[in-house]
């Protein structure tokens, strides 16, 4: 009896032993954080992106998105340069997941394709515009895409469909731009053919005029210094003012130097309340995104108030959305909820502050990780949560 005791007893620590060994093992040899290391004690900012461009680009080869989007998620939270570079690296991941996706191999994508401003769907289906696919292959993508993970993230159709809009109008030929409408009126004739419903057309024009925002900041396209805003008041279809005018953060930011104040100037001209008020919350949300390494919320809260009573709020909303947008990857409502407590704001400020941010929180968060954010709020302003 004592024998069979004895033997069970070196069994059990012969099976603790093995995984204490194994844990070891694994925790000493791990590939990927080797090569990030690696990648860290490179001394040049172009050593390291190109670095990092083959970890990910080794990820995506071996159809592991999701490990791509890990390698993008410790990143962010590491490296203030891959922060600046984010954006580009999710375009990288959604390019590359395209010619998967062309070859009919399978994969899984995991639910942090919105990482960095949702560049992924960008690219993605830039891609696949480029490649001459159909359109209705877009459309399914965005179907699968949501059926997938809308339980994790609300918006992620629409962020697909805004990828559509961006891929269809983002021709690299640049001399095939003679002016505004050559760029965005094919493109938009495309949206209305793929999106089903007025709220993918909105996301899928708002696509489009990105395109142009960026042709105007990168040069392609020459932008009236003095009226920036002329093209979007062409439009009858109220969509695409609207769209036209909430695209443009991007291009007055560039304009304006960084200079929110100069640039909300051109916002205030803008005579529908609706049009200027959306406007206002996009141009602030982009400052937002480049102030999102400081926390000198005093000043942003001190420039909303300098401006037009009907903008005011939503510049606060907009900030919060931009905190939201350019926050570490998984924890993007930390600085978000840190500037909505601020206690200069007033009652009705901060109610306008928590309304975005746990807005987005419920769009962009699985149910569980919205009510844990939830309670982090005030009670008065719990109303929000849902």
């Amino acid at each position: 009896m004592q024998k069979k005791i004895n033997l069970k007893r070196k069994f059990l620590i012969f099976i603790l032993a093995f995984f204490i060994l194994s844990f070891f093992i694994l925790r000493t040899n791990n590939p990927v954080k080797d090569r990030l290391n690696n990648c860290q004690n490179l001394k040049s900012s172009s050593e390291k992106l190109q670095c990092w461009e083959d970890l990910i680009d080794s990820k995506i080869n071996s159809k592991d998105i999701e490990g791509a989007f890990e390698i993008v998620e410790q990143l962010y939270k590491d490296d203030p340069v891959f922060v600046s570079n984010c954006h580009d690296f999710v375009h990288l991941i959604g390019q590359k997941t395209y010619q998967l996706f062309s070859e009919n191999q399978k994969f899984n994508l995991p639910n942090k394709t919105a990482y960095c401003g949702y560049g992924f769907y960008h690219a993605f289906m830039e891609a696949l515009v480029n490649d001459g696919a159909d359109l209705n292959k877009a459309r399914q993508f965005c179907d699968w895409v949501d059926q997938k993970m809308h339980s994790k993230n609300a918006d992620v159709k629409g962020a697909c469909y805004h990828g559509i809009g961006h891929g269809t109008a983002d021709n690299h030929d640049t001399k095939k731009w003679k002016d505004e409408a050559d760029l965005v009126d094919n493109a938009l004739d495309l949206c209305e053919q793929v999106a089903l419903d007025q709220v993918l057309l909105n996301r899928c024009s708002s696509g489009v005029f990105n395109v142009l925002a960026i042709a105007y900041f990168s040069n392609r396209l020459k932008m009236d210094s003095k009226d920036p805003l002329w093209f979007c008041r062409k439009f009858q279809n109220d969509i695409y003012q609207k769209t036209c005018y909430e695209e443009m953060n991007t291009a007055l930011f560039v304009l304006s130097n960084k200079d929110f104040l100069r640039a909300a100037k051109f916002i205030a001209e803008i005579k529908k309340d609706e049009f200027a008020t959306s406007a206002m919350r996009s141009l602030a949300s982009v400052f937002g995104v480049s102030a999102v390494q400081s926390e000198d919320f005093e000043k942003i809260i001190s420039g909303c108030r300098q401006l037009q009573a009907r903008l005011r709020l939503s510049c606060l909303r907009g900030f919060a959305a931009g905190f939201m947008e350019g926050g570490s990857p998984g924890t993007e409502y930390e600085k978000a909820l840190k500037y909505c407590q601020i206690n200069i704001l007033t009652e009705q400020e901060k109610a306008a502050c928590f309304e975005e941010l746990l807005w987005l929180s419920s769009i962009n968060y699985p149910k569980e990780k919205h009510q844990t954010i939830c309670n982090l709020v005030d009670n008065e302003f719990r109303k929000y949560c849902q």
